[in-house]
């Protein structure tokens, strides 16, 4: 029997323990279990309890006086127990409370059953009214983000950022247009009898799919891409024969998009600083038949003489991806001072990478984050030290309940004069 309690636990101690991205230990966990309702379990329960930890602190906090010094995988059962109660009508309280007790038998945690039932228990007299507490607690996150977005974008636009953040984030297929448009695709999958739509020129699943299983991934039919990602790739407008610069590509969405936008047909570089992660890349464009990509181990950072003059230039650089919370909920916890260091690398990628651009030709910075720092700041820098580049457009694109995830990007054309 499947112990999907057990392996909650176990994903959110690897997250707090080893600094895992929550996405990646938690896709890596539901491998192993066979149902897609014990998967579908096993994201709610780790998501909800990133999602909510600071909730999730202060409540306990109420009844635990001392647990600042609790174990850091006790912390965890508490905070399973507590989510169970505060937010998942569907186990009842009683529930919740021993299946939580029980965790901690089979997690070699005995010793602290007597703590956490007594602890749970009076949890569940709901003492802590939710809609009471203050906005950070309320939104479980700290007011380091929640001012940098209040000064950036308002408090009305913060408050809908947050409602869009307590929607499980939508999942969204990109159709290969070489092979099959969005509406065949999405009448596919109504066929095997996976519940979907078309979305923005995408297909959303609204159902639980296992998509490394599903025939039509096998065969090359769509790659997994969110909406607002696909947007990017969009903006870019790649034309056939033209060369293409890829500039941080992993894992590949982009770049695939913008293949198809050429109809494979030109030459598109595809890189990216980690060379054991352009396999991915690889792999999936040989699945896919994308046969104008081509990759390649590069810094971004760094001029190579030895890229050639391209029509077009994607950079996608590194960020803190507050965009993208919704994915991997522990972000939202981050030390700003510990993103500062991104800002000139972001602004030294896109320098670097402009060189490689033909006179006329297109640029695209990109980020999957909402802080102006990395995004309207290093454009308004680069366009006031490079004369030769004006911006065509600029947009900042927040999540949706039913929609994108974060993003923002800025279109920049080179008109240098030629006399």
């Amino acid at each position: 029997m499947t112990d999907v309690r057990k392996t909650a636990l176990e994903v959110l101690n690897k997250v707090e323990t080893d600094a895992s991205f929550s996405n990646l230990a938690l896709l890596h966990a539901q491998q192993t279990l066979e149902s897609a309702k014990d998967r579908a379990l096993l994201s709610r329960l780790v998501y909800g309890v990133l999602e909510r930890k600071m909730t999730l602190d202060y409540i306990i906090e109420q009844y635990a006086h001392q647990y600042a010094k609790t174990k850091k995988a006790v912390k965890n059962v508490l905070r399973l127990g507590v989510y169970q109660i505060y937010f998942m009508d569907s186990v009842p309280d009683h529930a919740a409370v021993h299946e939580t007790v029980s965790l901690l038998d089979r997690c070699k945690l005995a010793y602290a059953k007597k703590f956490v039932n007594a602890v749970l228990r009076s949890v569940c007299k709901r003492e802590v009214q939710l809609d009471k507490l203050p906005d950070t607690l309320r939104y479980s996150c700290p007011q380091a983000l929640i001012g940098l977005w209040t000064h950036a974008y308002g408090k009305e636009r913060t408050h809908e950022i947050f409602s869009a953040l307590e929607y499980g984030a939508p999942l969204f297929v990109t159709p290969n247009t070489l092979k099959i448009s969005a509406e065949a695709l999405c009448d596919r999958f109504v066929q095997m009898g996976i519940d979907a739509k078309v979305n923005g020129g995408s297909v959303q699943i609204l159902s639980s799919v296992d998509i490394a299983g599903c025939s039509l991934y096998k065969e090359g039919f769509f790659f997994v891409q969110d909406l607002s990602s696909r947007r990017c790739a969009r903006a870019l407008g790649a034309r056939p024969g033209e060369t293409v610069l890829d500039m941080c590509a992993c894992p590949g969405g982009k770049t695939f998009a913008i293949a198809m936008q050429m109809q494979n047909c030109g030459r598109l570089i595809a890189c990216d600083l980690h060379a054991n992660k352009l396999p991915l890349i690889e792999d999936s464009a040989r699945r896919l038949g994308l046969t104008a990509i081509e990759t390649r181990q590069n810094d971004a950072s760094v001029f190579d003489p030895s890229f050639p003059a391209a029509d077009r230039i994607l950079c996608d650089v590194p960020c803190s991806g507050f965009g993208i919370i919704r994915r991997k909920p522990e972000i939202r916890y981050k030390d700003l001072d510990t993103i500062k260091p991104l800002y000139a690398r972001q602004f030294q990628i896109l320098s670097v990478s402009a060189q490689y651009l033909k006179n006329h030709g297109t640029l695209v910075y990109s980020t999957c984050t909402l802080n102006k720092h990395e995004n309207e700041e290093i454009v308004g820098r680069f366009l006031k030290e490079n004369p030769a580049f004006h911006q065509l457009e600029c947009q900042t694109v927040f999540p949706q309940p039913n929609g994108g995830d974060g993003f923002f990007y800025a279109v920049l054309k080179k008109e240098e004069n030629e006399n």
